[in-house]
């Protein structure tokens, strides 16, 4: 099926809403009541309850994982980077949507793109689409700032993206041995939702309430 429900959360999975026919291009009309799927709310997809009771802390001194999150065009990039401390798993997610027509976009989506990136949980990347450079060239920067051991990333459009790596100066050997493959499917993301749901559950995760984060959760 295509989903599954969460104990982590208090809102009725997406699979309920959706049907449970398989996730697959010939199905582009779902059997189940796609209209009570619900708008943006700022209510939390993960129950607030489920983060570690401490201070995030920065991740300058710590083995560093993470996980990458192209958009095709003009959609939200995400960049998110853990690292362990004291046991703890600190979770520091960066996020990009183009600078043109934000404010109309946030309207459109009903989603408050603009409030968050005022508040600086969101980055607006210049002109009307973001550029791999541009993704490139922060990458570039996080790995000379950070010990980043591995970095997983969707394998959709990679072949597009590895060039602006090697122009933005990452050696060939360097994007061997620390970019990973990770498929959208559920052999990838069966047993990483497992280990994320054990984690939340047994308050190892650091979260600190990020609302593009939280959204993103769904």
């Amino acid at each position: 099926r295509a989903g599954r429900e969460l104990s982590i959360c208090d809102t009725q999975p997406l699979y309920r809403l959706y049907g449970e026919g398989p996730a697959t291009n010939e199905r582009t009309r779902p059997p189940g009541d796609v209209a009570r799927v619900p708008a943006y709310t700022s209510a939390p997809l993960i129950k607030p309850d489920f983060t570690a009771p401490v201070k995030l802390l920065p991740l300058d001194d710590v083995p560093v994982y993470g996980g990458l999150d192209l958009s095709a065009v003009n959609d939200l990039t995400a960049l998110v980077l853990i690292g362990s401390i004291d046991g703890l798993w600190h979770t520091h997610p960066t996020f990009w949507l183009p600078a043109d027509g934000l404010p109309e976009r946030a309207k459109h989506d009903r989603v408050p793109y603009d409030v968050w990136l005022k508040e600086g949980h969101l980055v607006a990347a210049p002109g009307k689409s973001i550029d791999y450079q541009y993704v490139a060239r922060h990458l570039r920067g996080v790995f000379d700032r950070y010990d980043v051991k591995k970095l997983a990333f969707d394998r959709w459009n990679w072949k597009h993206f590895r060039p602006w790596l090697l122009r933005e100066g990452f050696e060939e050997e360097e994007i061997e041995a620390k970019f990973v493959e990770f498929g959208q499917g559920f052999q990838s993301m069966s047993p990483a939702l497992r280990d994320l749901e054990a984690d939340l559950l047994n308050l190892r995760i650091v979260h600190g309430n990020h609302p593009v984060l939280t959204m993103c959760a769904a």
